[in-house]
C-alpha cells in the first residue's frame, strides 16, 4: 500500500525530470543558464573521504543522513496487524492475490502474537492477549500497518550500529524471534533528528 501511494509521486517526478531535460537543450534555456548564478554542489568521488558536514547532511536535503546500516540485505517483510476474528479471512484474501503461506506460529513471551508468514515478504499478526503490542497497535487510529522489517547479515553488528547512532532500541539485546530468526525492534520516534514514524524490526535469518 505504501509503495502504491508513492508510485504517482515517483511517476510525476520522472515526467518532470524528462521535461526539464528537454527544455534545458533549447537556446532560451542556454541563455538563461548563462545569466543565472551557479548553485551547483561540488561533487566528491567515491574514493575521497567525506567531510564532517557531508557525513551529517545530504546536500540536496534538510534531513540528516546517518551512517549506513552495516550488512543490510534488504526488506525482510511488511507486517500487518488484524483482529483475531479477521486473521483467517485476511490470510485467504492475500492467498487469492497469489501470496503463498509459508509458516504459522504463536509467539509468546512479551510478543503474544499469532503470526502467519506469507511469500513474498508479508507477515499478518493478530494478538493473543489484550496486553500484546499488536493489541495496542489495533487501538490506534491507523492500525493495519504494524512494522517494517529489514534483513541484515549480522544482527549484533546492526544492534551496535543503532546504539552508537543514538536510536531508541526496544530490546536490551538481539533476541530470538519466530521461525528461528534473531531480531530486535527500533522505536518509531527514533532517530531524534528524523524519526521514522513507524516501528522498525531488524532480522537475521537462521544460518
Amino acid at each position: 500500500m505504501l509503495l502504491l501511494l508513492m508510485l504517482p509521486i515517483l511517476l510525476l517526478g520522472a515526467g518532470a525530470g524528462a521535461t526539464m531535460a528537454t527544455a534545458a537543450g533549447s537556446p532560451a534555456a542556454e541563455r538563461a543558464s548563462a545569466s543565472a548564478p551557479s548553485l551547483a554542489y561540488s561533487s566528491t568521488s567515491s574514493s575521497s573521504a567525506p567531510s564532517d558536514s557531508q557525513k551529517l547532511w545530504h546536500p540536496h536535503s534538510l534531513l540528516p543522513v546517518l551512517p549506513t546500516l552495516p550488512g543490510l540485505l534488504g526488506i525482510h517483510h511488511f507486517a500487518l496487524a488484524v483482529p483475531v476474528d479477521q486473521l483467517e479471512s485476511q490470510v485467504e484474501a492475500y492467498k487469492s492475490l497469489g501470496f503463498q503461506e509459508l509458516h504459522r506460529e504463536d509467539v509468546l513471551g512479551s510478543d503474544q502474537v499469532r503470526e502467519v508468514l506469507l511469500h513474498p515478504a508479508l507477515q499478518i499478526l493478530s494478538p493473543l492477549s489484550p496486553d500484546s503490542p499488536v493489541a495496542r497497535q489495533l487501538r490506534k487510529p491507523c492500525p493495519a500497518f504494524a512494522h517494517l522489517a529489514l534483513k541484515v547479515a549480522d544482527i549484533h553488528a546492526a544492534y551496535a550500529h543503532f546504539q552508537a547512532n543514538g536510536y531508541h532500541l526496544l530490546d536490551p539485546a538481539p533476541r530470538p524471534g519466530s521461525h528461528g530468526t534473531t531480531v530486535f525492534f527500533v522505536h518509531p520516534k527514533s532517530p531524534a533528528q528524523a524519526p521514522l514514524g513507524y516501528l522498525l524490526e531488524i532480522v537475521q535469518d537462521p544460518a
